[in-house]
Order: C-alpha cells, then structure tokens, then sequence
C-alpha cells in the first residue's frame, strides 16, 4: 500500500484509533492486523463504516452483528462491496451452496470471504480426499466443519496423523475416525493429548483404556478439557443430589 506514504504518521495513528473505537477492539490488536491489511489504514472511518454497512446487507446481518463480524475478521474491510459480492457468489459456486447457506458460512468464519474461493474449493477437495469420502460429501463437509476450509491441507493431514500416533491406532482407523468426528482435524496434537489425560483422571482409568475408548467413540474427544470437567463435575453433582 505505497499510499500509506502520503499520509502523514498523525492522521494514521487517527485512523487507527478511530477504527479501532468503530470495531470496538483494542488498538493494539488492530494494529497487528493492519500491518497484514494496510489497506484498513488507506481510508478514513466514514469509509469503514459504509462497509460494515455493506457487510450487513450481504449477509443479511442486524447492525451489531455486522460490527462484530467485521471485528472477527477486519480483512473484510479492505474489500469494496462489489467484490465482496463477487467473491460470495463465486464461494458458493464453488461449494455447490446456494447464497443463503454460503452466507451463514461466513458469518460462522468470516474469513472464508478473505481467502480466494479456488484455494477454499481446493481445501475442501483436499478434505474430502484425505478422509476418503464420496466426492458428493463436501458440502456436508464444508457445512459441518467450516474451519477447514482455511487450514492448509498440510496442517490437516499433520492433524489426521498425529491422531492416528496418539490414539495408537493405523492410519485408515483414523481416518474413519476423523470423518465421523471431522472437528477433530482442527485440533492440534497437544490438544487432543490434553484431551485424553483429562478423560484419564475425569473417568478414572488409564490414559490406554481411554485411547481405546476414544478410537471407537471419537465423539468423546470433540469437547476441551475444560468442558470435560465441567461435564465431569455436573454428572458427579447430579449423582450426589439423586442420593
């Protein structure tokens, strides 16, 4: 953005400030995204707010909600309308979606509308691919698991791996796995072995039980730790009141 160079260093710290009152996030995080997305410091917040504005109308939003969608994701910002536009319908071409259920993807994980859609579609065939689904499978995909329509298909196949070491089981076992519980493909190692030691000492039972249990219910490893244990202690109070 060689225009950020004839703007005096006052007026962008203005623009900054002001964006960041409009978003209603701290500077310092705005900041960290303008310096991914200088074109948010191009213009001044009259601009900005006609396209939050704008945001709204395309994804049929409440005011708020618009807001809120353009804090998640400020990229969204530096797009005119129209292409905004353009890019929605060409999202849901390429996910064989009609525009209404394309644009609640995208309120769901805004930054779908960051990403060219051919690299969103070549992300989804990659999924598909690795958890050896039927092609016709990818819509349900993408709907039911958004986030991996932004995960580098390396990422995914690392996470599909790892499952199969932590779980101790073969690949093709995994991967059954993960295309039951699809969530599982966006949650890195460490997480997912927080996840095991947590069942471990919530049900009471070696960290290899749970391995097993895990790989003929991956459903159980779909909730953090913390949600294990708060569901650990509501079933534990539940018992203690019915006695």
């Amino acid at each position: 953005m060689p225009r950020l160079l004839t703007v005096q260093p006052r007026e962008l710290a203005q623009r900054l400030a002001a964006a960041a009152k409009l978003l209603g996030v701290e500077q310092r995080l705005l900041r960290d995204v303008a310096a991914l997305q200088p074109g948010l410091l191009v213009h001044q917040t009259d601009v900005l707010r006609v396209r939050i504005k704008c945001l709204e109308k395309l994804l049929m939003l409440s005011p708020p909600d618009a807001t809120r969608l353009a804090a998640a994701e400020p990229a969204l910002l530096t797009f005119r309308h129209e292409d905004l536009a353009a890019r929605l319908g060409e999202l849901a071409k390429q996910l064989g979606l009609n525009t209404n259920r394309t644009a609640g993807l995208v309120c769901r994980r805004p930054g779908l509308l960051v990403v060219p859609p051919a690299v969103v579609k070549q992300r989804l065939d990659a999924a598909v691919q690795l958890l050896q689904l039927p092609e016709e499978a990818g819509k349900s995909l993408a709907l039911r698991v958004p986030g991996v329509l932004l995960q580098p298909p390396g990422v995914t196949r690392s996470h599909l791996l790892s499952l199969s070491a932590l779980l101790n089981i073969p690949l093709d076992r995994a991967t059954v796995a993960a295309a039951e519980v699809p969530q599982l493909l966006l949650v890195p190692p460490t997480e997912v072995q927080a996840r095991l030691a947590t069942l471990s000492e919530t049900l009471k039972v070696p960290v290899d039980k749970v391995r097993l249990m895990a790989a003929d219910r991956p459903v159980l490893l779909s909730h953090n730790s913390a949600t294990i244990r708060s569901a650990a202690q509501q079933a534990a109070t539940s018992k203690e009141q019915r006695r």
